[in-house]
């Protein structure tokens, strides 16, 4: 145990006497209080920077939360223009249905139209006729007095 104490600690010893005297003689005093300055500097950087990606995580997560709303809002919005353009192609075939009904009763409203007007015509040619006889059998009167 002796010799490992020997062999170990005394090289140890010597390695740290010998890193004195350098450090004595051969060190800066100004660059050392640089490196520590320095240090200072690094250290508060490095908390910005830390300070602002916690910023950075805290506002991507709002934007998250945000997307799905706007998703969530577009969704509806969607659902809703669906809704609508069913209402509006329900509205559009009724109209149609309408429209092809009317279309497809007008000819026989039409012959019945026709057949009211000849009958008018008729009725009104009888009716001719008898004023006409009405007016020359006042005229045979008128001529007979």
């Amino acid at each position: 145990m002796k010799q490992h104490m020997k062999d170990t600690v005394i090289p140890a010893i010597q390695q740290v006497k010998t890193v004195h005297e350098t450090l004595d003689e051969d060190v800066d005093l100004a660059f050392g209080t640089g490196l520590l300055a320095f240090n200072e500097v690094c250290k508060r950087v490095e908390a910005m920077a830390v300070r602002d990606e916690d910023e950075i995580k805290e506002r991507y997560i709002q934007m998250q939360k945000n997307a799905k709303t706007l998703f969530a809002q577009l969704e509806a919005a969607y659902d809703r223009r669906d809704r609508l353009w069913a209402q509006l192609e329900h509205d559009l075939s009724q109209c149609a249905e309408h429209a092809k009904a009317a279309v497809e009763s007008l000819p026989a409203e039409i012959e019945e139209t026709i057949t009211r007007l000849e009958k008018k015509s008729k009725d009104m040619e009888k009716k001719e006729k008898k004023t006409v006889s009405n007016q020359k059998m006042l005229r045979e009167l008128v001529e007979k007095m």
